[in-house]
């Protein structure tokens, strides 16, 4: 057996929990999977392209594109030119969407909220740790010959 496989094996199968409630709880929401990532995605505080939403948070810019549409036609979002870009733009949320988006999530929030603070009370790096892990993952595939 390769090296840390069974470590490996633990966390993947982590991962496919943590995604699986945000799965869950997208399906009992009335917004849908793809319009709540979006929302999340959107919901720092900080202006994001299309492409960068994308990219981050690995869903087609077509589906991005759409969902970009229904919330500006709903006045949840603006878009303003990037300069020396000619077709991208950056996308916030209004206020009003802004408010959409804390409701929509409110659960989520709450319960990423107390998870989070329990793993950080025994294991305080395991952000940092994550981040660092993923980096290299990413990073090393990457080196492959």
């Amino acid at each position: 057996m390769p090296h840390h496989t069974t470590e490996m094996r633990q966390l993947i199968l982590a991962f496919n929990r943590i995604d699986n409630v945000y799965y869950q709880f997208a399906r009992n929401s009335s917004i849908g999977e793809n319009k709540l990532i979006l929302l999340y995605a959107l919901n720092d505080g900080q202006g994001h392209s299309q492409k960068e939403i994308s990219e981050d948070w690995l869903l087609p810019r077509t589906t991005v594109n759409s969902i970009i549409k229904d919330l500006e036609r709903e006045d949840l979002i603006l878009q303003a030119a990037i300069p020396g870009k000619r077709r991208e733009k950056k996308i916030w949320l209004t206020d009003k969407g802004i408010a959409y988006a804390n409701e929509a999530l409110k659960v989520m929030y709450q319960c990423e909220s107390g998870a989070l603070d329990a793993v950080l009370q025994v294991y305080p790096s395991f952000v940092n740790s994550m981040k660092c892990f993923s980096r290299e993952l990413e990073q090393r595939l990457k080196d492959m010959p």
